[in-house]
């Protein structure tokens, strides 16, 4: 078992995420209007994880479990939803 991303993450690129899908990841940055997750993906691919009252423990270095809302390929963002614990 490994909670390092790019073992976890290693077959996963921004074309083979999918809508539904479960992905863990780590907090980056905090941004104007949410978070940045790095996944840990060879292609760089980063999730995008909007604040809402939920989110508001989080700081840069935790890691999460997000629900993929979608996926936007060509620029290698994916947008995100906090999982419930």
């Amino acid at each position: 078992m490994s909670l390092n991303l790019d073992q976890i993450n290693k077959s996963l690129t921004s074309e083979t995420i999918t809508v539904n899908m479960i992905l863990q990841g780590e907090i980056e940055s905090k941004e104007a209007k949410g978070f940045l997750v790095n996944f840990g993906l060879k292609d760089k691919t980063k999730g995008f994880l909007p604040f809402t009252d939920d989110s508001s423990h989080l700081l840069p270095g935790s890691v999460v479990q997000v629900f993929v809302k979608s996926v936007l390929s060509s620029s290698k963002v994916v947008k995100c939803e906090l999982m419930d614990n």
